[in-house]
């Protein structure tokens, strides 16, 4: 249905209801009509608004991309998530993970020893 026919079968249903509103109320409704279209013809957007939208909107882009906009410093290397996602997944058991300390000691010692 094109916007034309589907305006019109819309007018039609809606002048059919004013048979029952009395000829005040349907003079002023007539009326309001009238204003509404002519000032709805009157009104249009400046030419401006459009180009001034646009470089608005670069600007803020060029402003995010130099001053890189917060975000991203919270989030964890690739690395480290991969290390976690292991310790989660494996099936080690929990005295592991209580001696951890003991063991990080085990390895700087081992480190020391070696070098000298």
């Amino acid at each position: 249905m094109t916007d034309e026919r589907f305006r019109q079968r819309l007018r039609e249903h809606l002048d059919a209801g004013l048979g029952d509103v009395p000829a005040d109320v349907a003079r002023r409704l007539q009326r309001a009509r009238i204003d509404a279209l002519a000032a709805g013809a009157r009104w249009h957007p400046p030419a401006w608004w459009k180009p001034a939208g646009a470089l608005v909107l670069a600007g803020l882009l060029v402003v995010a991309v130099i001053f890189r906009l917060p975000g991203g410093e919270g989030r964890l290397p690739a690395t480290a998530m991969d290390a976690d996602l292991e310790l989660i997944a494996a099936d080690d058991s929990l005295q592991f993970y209580e001696e951890l300390d003991f063991y990080q000691w085990l390895l700087t010692e081992d480190g020391a020893s070696d070098a000298g």
